[in-house]
């Protein structure tokens, strides 16, 4: 009997979509949690060739360029990343100076990243001497923050997955009365309307008729199909 019906009633996609939702949830809540309590955050002034450390990364300061691009002049800042003993990034924090807003405004950041699954690298260029040689820089390494984008990523996902309709199974005309009534069943159960000795014995009736309805629709499906391939083969 809990073959038959769980044949009328598969597990459902929405509930698997739900799980994923709230697996999103949870990384997402870890990366939130650590990438603000376990944060490393270095505001230093390095010259030429100095190096800081910063969570595990240990930064070293090369030099600067200055380019000019629509008349726009930039001034970067580069950077060598090295984690343990391996280089892992070379980074070129900015700052731009627009004509008519630097004077009042001041320069605009662009701030420079290295991404990584297990921790992220921000690196800021504060400011510079006129001739390059000592530059001033906040950096901040902050773990997990990957974490963030890929639970809002699962989020979406089973979302995605119980929302997208799926073909509903087609059932004989006897049958559909049947599923109702259980449905109907099952949400007087939910508010209380009925108790479950009462409950017990119409789920089992409603799933002996539903039991025996299947059986009799299975025969039909096997006769016909019987007959199809008889004809066929008449027919050959």
């Amino acid at each position: 009997m809990r073959g038959a019906l769980g044949g009328v009633f598969p597990p459902t996609p929405r509930r698997y979509g739900g799980y994923v939702v709230h697996l999103g949830v949870v990384v997402m809540a870890a990366g939130i949690i650590a990438s603000s309590a376990y944060a490393t955050e270095v505001q230093a002034p390095l010259r030429l060739g100095e190096s800081v450390t910063v969570g595990p990364f240990r930064v070293r300061y090369l030099g600067v360029d200055q380019e000019e691009h629509d008349g726009v002049p930039t001034l970067y800042a580069n950077l060598e990343v090295r984690r343990g003993q391996e280089v892992v990034a070379y980074l070129r924090p900015a700052k731009t100076l627009h004509p008519g807003f630097v004077e009042t405004m001041g320069a605009t950041t662009e701030v420079a990243v290295l991404g990584g699954l297990d921790r992220d690298l921000y690196a800021v260029l504060a400011g510079v001497d006129d001739a390059g040689t000592t530059a001033g820089f906040e950096l901040m390494s902050k773990p997990l923050v990957s974490w963030i984008w890929v639970g809002g990523y699962l989020i979406m996902a089973g979302t995605a997955f119980s929302l997208w309709p799926r073909p509903r199974r087609a059932f004989s005309p006897a049958v559909e009365p049947l599923l109702e009534e259980l449905s109907d069943l099952e949400s007087e159960r939910r508010v209380g309307k009925v108790d479950e000795e009462a409950y017990q014995q119409r789920r089992r009736l409603l799933a002996a008729a539903l039991e025996d309805r299947l059986a009799r629709d299975r025969e039909l499906e096997a006769a016909f199909d019987a007959r199809v391939r008889q004809l066929l083969e008449e027919g050959t």
